[in-house]
């Protein structure tokens, strides 16, 4: 048996590389391998720094974790004691997810208004809001949850004054997943392209609150249906 996992009601089938509508979800509509990766790292890992680069996390276990999520729907992540793998698992989730969280139209949308607006707040904010109304519902609640978490895991990093918890440094590794994806299925992205993905993951991560506080949301909700 599992001990001190949030099982997931699961019996064989994937987690990995099924697309978000296929895969179990909680009261928020966020993906449950999501949220359990995420509780993990919030309760372990808040004060580790360079939790999410690039070489951090042990790949046999990585592996051995992925097949657990595969089989069951969850594994045993307190047992393997191991933070830094749990965050290579949840990049490994992401990238392989058939289609990209930011999906390619929205994607290059966003670029595009971040490089006209990035200066303007208010009007980036609303912005940002009308071309995350287009999203499908499940890459919508993901992708609230992902930047809050990401948000939060900056917010511990600042307090305890760790220089690896930057959101710029967090925003250079997500971008790729949650952004240059849906940029690169339209041909390749160039170094110009990737600064930009990086400032606008940035701020992404730092303006969350606002983008998806209810109050604005809704007004971009009603304004786009009217």
């Amino acid at each position: 048996m599992l001990t001190g996992t949030l099982l997931m009601g699961r019996r064989g089938g994937r987690t990995f590389g099924l697309r978000l509508e296929e895969l179990p979800v909680g009261r928020d509509g966020v993906p449950k391998v999501a949220v359990r990766l995420c509780g993990y790292i919030e309760k372990h890992g808040l004060k580790c720094g360079g939790l999410f680069r690039l070489s951090a996390g042990n790949p046999k276990l990585v592996e051995r974790l992925r097949t657990s999520f595969d089989r069951t729907g969850d594994a045993d992540l307190e047992a393997a004691g191991d933070v830094a793998t749990v965050a290579s698992l949840l990049k490994l989730w992401l990238r392989e997810l058939p289609e990209p969280v930011i999906v390619n139209q929205v994607a290059i949308q966003l670029l595009d208004i971040h490089e006209k607006l990035h200066d303007e707040t208010v009007q980036w904010r609303e912005a940002v809001c009308q071309i995350l109304m287009t999203l499908p519902d499940p890459n919508t609640c993901l992708l609230r949850y992902l930047l809050r978490f990401l948000r939060h895991y900056d917010q511990h990093g600042h307090r305890a004054q760790c220089h690896h918890h930057t959101s710029g440094g967090v925003a250079a590794i997500f971008s790729p997943l949650l952004i240059q994806r849906g940029v690169e299925q339209s041909g390749n992205i160039d170094s110009i392209q990737q600064v930009v993905a990086h400032q606008l993951m940035n701020k992404l991560i730092h303006e969350c609150n606002h983008i998806f506080q209810d109050r604005v949301y809704l007004k971009v909700f009603f304004l786009h249906f009217l």
